[in-house]
């Protein structure tokens, strides 16, 4: 079929037009049919058959989601709290427990059926990250394993449609317990109470001059030194304390001390547009995989996702109750390995929009879910997908 001639504003609005029907569809749906999966699944067919393949980069998409990844994650390290994240100990716990789990079951099933070489470019894989893609992809292509190269672009393609129903089905369960409790005047505490009524060094500044631009200003700036951060303990750290890592702690701590306003990016009214932007960065993702592509590997593919989804998620199941965790948000937290930031973050929102009737609701809701959320895929895909990989990548 041939594909579609359009120019930058045509590919914007057929862009911004599917992710409207999508979320209208899964809010209709109370979050049942996740907007983010039928997302992927409409382009994928789309590009299968008439939309441009580039459309997402025609759209400019991909480039706002780069210029905006940095201040992004300030704003996400800002909404996080000391004390929480002394309770939260225990996602990154379920994370690296899930992690392990995933590990041996792929390695002990997959690695039997498909060979050895299937479950070692696998394994670092599903952990999460680009980063551990590209380390594989090139290994495998200097060695001359062509269809392993092939095999893990398709995972990397393929495993957030795998993770994002996961997510999804166990956050709308715990989100629909959560409100039920909230409504019936049950809460958990979100916020440290030590901070309350003390003036920070941010509130010293006159509100009429906290613009969008202030916001937009104060954490790109904040994105720029963690960046000239990383770059300089690079040598130190060999890069697995990374920007976006760092751009997490500064936001986290910078908030703590009262220098940084807390979830700035929703006070400038830009969070909503940069999380849609964002939103596309998988979908730029999925052009690569051809028909072709996915009928040559879909066996491997299939049993290996499948096999991994299964035993993290009934693994993180079991162990949540030892942990003080529900199973169903064990069960987030663990899907977090097959996608991260930023669509981890968009489906809690989601979660929240669809689950919640009033903004009060949603925002309880997301002031609950986001740090763990976004903590765990911290955990599993910036940091732990880098080490197995720099590990794996040396069994080839």
């Amino acid at each position: 079929m041939e594909k579609l001639n359009i120019g930058f504003e045509a590919a914007i609005a057929i862009c911004l037009g599917l992710r409207f029907f999508c979320d209208a569809v899964s809010l209709k749906s109370k979050s049942r049919i996740p907007s983010m999966l039928l997302m992927a699944i409409l382009f994928l067919l789309g590009y299968w058959t008439f939309l441009p393949t580039d459309i997402v980069q025609t759209a400019k998409f991909d480039q706002v989601y780069l210029i905006a990844m940095a201040a992004i994650m300030v704003q996400i390290g800002s909404t996080f709290d000391f004390e929480q994240l002394k309770r939260d100990w225990r996602v990154v716990a379920i994370t690296l427990v899930a992690l392990l789990a995933m590990g041996i079951g792929v390695f002990g099933i997959c690695g039997t059926i498909f060979g050895r070489g299937t479950a070692i470019v696998s394994i670092p894989i599903i952990a999460g990250g680009a980063i551990a893609a590209n380390l594989m992809i090139d290994q495998a292509s200097a060695l001359g394993l062509t269809e392993l190269a092939v095999l893990v672009a398709m995972i990397q393609a393929f495993q957030s449609l795998v993770g994002m129903p996961i997510m999804n089905w166990a956050l709308s369960h715990e989100a629909r317990t959560l409100i039920a409790d909230y409504r019936n005047g049950i809460t958990i505490t979100t916020t440290a109470s030590t901070s309350k009524g003390k003036q920070k060094l941010c509130d010293k500044i006159p509100k009429r001059y906290k613009s969008s631009t202030y916001y937009l200003f104060i954490t790109f700036l904040v994105g720029a030194v963690a960046a000239w951060l990383a770059n300089y303990s690079k040598p130190l750290t060999g890069g697995y304390i990374n920007a976006t890592i760092l751009c997490v702690i500064l936001g986290m701590v910078l908030s703590h001390f009262g220098i940084l306003d807390a979830d700035p990016w929703t006070k400038s009214g830009a969070y909503g547009f940069l999380m849609t932007c964002a939103s596309f960065n998988l979908i730029k993702n999925l052009g690569n995989a051809t028909v072709e592509m996915v009928l040559q590997n879909f066996v491997s593919l299939l049993a290996t996702l499948g096999t991994a989804a299964i035993v993290a998620s009934v693994v993180s199941g079991l162990v949540s109750r030892f942990f003080g965790m529900s199973k169903y948000m064990a069960i987030a937290i663990a899907s977090n390995m097959f996608m991260g930031f930023p669509i981890n973050s968009i489906i809690t929102n989601d979660v929240a929009r669809a689950i919640g009737e009033t903004p009060e609701e949603t925002s309880y809701i997301e002031s609950v879910f986001m740090p763990k959320i976004i903590l765990g895929g911290i955990a599993s895909v910036s940091i732990a997908s880098v080490v197995i990989a720099g590990v794996f990548v040396n069994l080839l």
